[in-house]
Formats: structure tokens, C-alpha cells, sequence
């Protein structure tokens, strides 16, 4: 970690201004990627996709709380910005 935040403080990993460090951390990445079978990839996709869905109820779970809170202190602007990410939330 230390060797990171020295590279990114002095920015020696920037070769004529691309940042190599991320151009590797990529080309590992899609190293990765390529050697997966097409079952592995599809399970990695249903752990994502499960995921996605767990992070979904967890935000919801947070706004009924936050929701809640406000309509026992009687936040009124409050609850209009809930209702703005509640609106967002149903778009994803």
C-alpha cells in the first residue's frame, strides 16, 4: 500500500500521461478473463447479479429506516429527498 501511495504522490507510474499501473491492472484483468471457462464467467455473473440485488434491499432497508426517523421528527424536506432517491432507486 505504501509503494501505491508513493507512486500515485510522485507519479512515476505515468509514462507520457497514461497511467501504466491501471493499463496493467486492465491487462491482468482481461488475462483473468480470458482463462475463465464459460461456466465460470456465468457464475460470476449470477454472484454479481446476487450481489447487485443484496446492495439493492440493504439501500432499501436504509431508506424505511431514514424514512422512518424523518416522520417521527416530522422532516418534511427530508422525506422530499428520500422520495427523490426512492425514484431513482426504481429506475435501476
Amino acid at each position: 500500500m505504501a509503494w501505491y501511495a508513493e507512486l500515485k504522490r510522485r507519479q512515476w507510474y505515468c509514462i507520457n500521461a497514461f497511467n501504466a499501473i491501471s493499463l496493467y491492472i486492465k491487462y491482468l484483468n482481461e488475462t483473468w478473463w480470458n482463462s475463465l471457462t464459460e461456466e465460470q464467467k456465468q457464475h460470476y455473473h449470477e454472484l454479481e447479479e446476487r450481489k447487485k440485488i443484496r446492495d439493492r434491499e440493504k439501500l432499501n432497508l436504509y431508506l424505511s429506516f431514514i424514512k422512518s426517523a424523518c416522520l417521527a421528527t416530522h422532516a418534511e424536506e427530508a422525506m422530499d429527498r428520500i422520495s427523490d432517491v426512492e425514484k431513482i432507486m426504481r429506475r435501476l
